[in-house]
């Protein structure tokens, strides 16, 4: 089955996966429905990913990141769906099978609403205004009343057999975007560091991050020449051998992850989550669940304080 009103774009950095990503899509779709991006920084790649779609005349938009590797079975669920979410849904996005964190969450995939993205287009931040662009930019689509979709099918696997490089680079990343979570995942690292060399760069990059102060890019120019001293002095040789991942066995991955639960999914992104909307109402809301969090917050450490002037007083 090919799917006909759908616009491919693989957004790619040279990973490692590229070939394998596209090969995937191409059983699904035309091969003149997929295009790959390479532009730098990721801004830019939002960016021509959006104008390229809205040239195609089609309907919607699935943007997929090179270091994902698509279920059939799932993109075939999500596909199936779209034309009976609302007209005005700007975006629905599925979940992946994450190697590092070992859970499922949303992360490399997007199928965009075609209709909206000449508006989209002018809510993609600056390059280093934000580390995540797209979620930027559904925020700001949701204010305007075209809400995101998130969706619980799982339709991929994602930084599977990526080079030692891009895993040190968004390893050192996560320690920024993910700062409250990586603490969890580190004894796991620990774990499967002797036996898949990938988390022993892993721990390289995070703990790199976990002390780097300075402005951070999502790019592939990101401390490029940090990153090939590390592999230099820890004496890593990057990945030359072959792979190709089939959907056999993404599939019995995928299987095999969603019969084991951990505390991990609960904390970073909980069930609960899995069929939630990102609309106007949603921000709002949490934007006044923050202001009166951080006023508890303020108040209670008054209070401390003024507990402790009192009690050197007295």
């Amino acid at each position: 089955m090919k799917f006909q009103n759908i616009k491919v774009i693989v957004r790619s950095s040279n990973e490692r996966t590229e070939n394998n990503c596209k090969q995937l899509l191409e059983q699904l779709f035309e091969k003149e429905s997929i295009d790959i991006v390479h532009e730098i920084p990721f801004s830019a790649a939002i960016k021509r990913s959006f104008e390229i779609a809205i040239k195609s005349r089609k309907d919607w938009l699935l943007c997929i990141d090179a270091d994902v590797l698509i279920s059939k079975i799932g993109l075939e669920k999500v596909l199936s769906k779209l034309d009976k979410y609302s007209k005005k849904t700007f975006c629905v996005q599925g979940l992946i099978l994450d190697k590092f964190f070992g859970i499922f969450r949303p992360a490399g995939n997007h199928f965009y609403n075609i209709h909206h993205l000449k508006k989209a287009i002018n809510y993609i931040p600056k390059d280093g205004e934000t580390l995540r662009p797209e979620s930027f930019i559904k925020r700001e689509m949701a204010l305007l009343d075209f809400p995101t979709q998130q969706s619980d099918i799982i339709i991929g696997i994602h930084d599977y057999e990526q080079y030692y490089a891009d895993i040190y680079r968004k390893c050192f990343l996560q320690a920024h975007k993910h700062r409250s979570f990586v603490d969890y995942v580190l004894p796991k690292w620990r774990s499967l560091a002797s036996i898949d060399f990938d988390f022993k760069v892993a721990i390289y990059g995070v703990t790199s991050g976990k002390i780097f102060s300075d402005k951070v890019n999502v790019s592939k120019e990101f401390i490029k020449d940090e990153i090939l001293d590390v592999m230099e002095i820890k004496g890593i040789t990057e990945k030359t051998h072959s792979f190709q991942f089939n959907f056999m066995e993404i599939d019995k991955l995928i299987d095999e992850n969603i019969q084991y639960q951990n505390e991990i999914q609960e904390i970073m992104f909980p069930h609960e989550r899995w069929n939630e909307i990102l609309n106007r109402n949603t921000i709002l809301n949490k934007k006044r669940y923050n202001i009166w969090h951080l006023f508890i917050i303020k108040t209670g450490n008054g209070l401390i304080k003024l507990g402790k002037w009192i009690h050197n007083l007295s």
